[in-house]
């Protein structure tokens, strides 16, 4: 049985916020390599849903920006 311990630290640079996710595999040698992809996948997913997210609010926000100017010279 092999023990390992995975540790992933990702930094979203606009709106820098950190996730840290620590994981401890007790498996043999394939599964632990499987499990590890299969973990690295979980958390990219969930960033690119947080960086989506992120582009939506700011998205919003423009748009409500834009709108205000329109209003503005009307």
């Amino acid at each position: 049985m092999d023990n390992v311990e995975s540790k992933r630290r990702r930094r979203y640079i606009e709106e820098e916020y950190e996730a840290e996710f620590q994981v401890k595999i007790t498996a043999k040698g394939d599964i632990n390599q499987k499990l590890q992809k299969v973990m690295q996948w979980l958390l990219e997913e969930k960033l690119c849903a947080l960086q989506c997210a992120v582009f939506d609010k700011t998205l919003a926000e423009l748009k409500t920006r834009v709108e205000k100017i329109e209003c503005n010279k009307r």
